[in-house]
């Protein structure tokens, strides 16, 4: 991606032919690392409060969330926004795509992946956030 001044007369058949213009954006080698980016970038909508053992599998591990080790919620997110991730003690461990809303995420809160059909009445799979979609600070 260029930008550039569009004021500026021939600017885009400079641009076609390779001449120095305006600010050049590179594209990243990965889809995975492009979204990354985005996920490490975008604001967060909410957040949630993790335990150690959750602690200790996203960041020794690198593992998914579960549910399981989600003590609290904090703010109000759709499905699929990003969300802060938090120790105990209240520093950032990471960013995420969240699976599920914060009112889903209440519910299943400190439960197993194995009950979220039953205490949802759906599920979106076993993980809180997924690995894939997460950023550890």
């Amino acid at each position: 991606m260029i930008i550039a001044a569009g004021s500026r007369p021939d600017v885009i058949s400079d641009v076609l032919y390779g001449k120095p213009v305006g600010t050049r954006f590179h594209a990243q080698q990965s889809p995975l690392e492009n979204r990354k980016r985005w996920i490490f970038g975008a604001p967060p909508a909410g957040e949630i409060v993790i335990d150690d053992g959750a602690l200790a599998a996203v960041l020794e591990r690198g593992s998914s969330l579960l549910p399981k080790g989600v003590r609290e919620v904090q703010g109000n997110f759709s499905r699929g926004e990003v969300i802060r991730i938090r120790s105990l003690q209240g520093r950032d461990i990471a960013h995420g795509v969240t699976r599920y809303n914060s009112d889903a995420m209440r519910m299943i809160a400190g439960h197993h992946s194995q009950e979220i059909g039953d205490i949802l009445g759906y599920e979106y799979g076993p993980v809180a956030v997924h690995r894939d979609d997460m950023i550890v600070s």
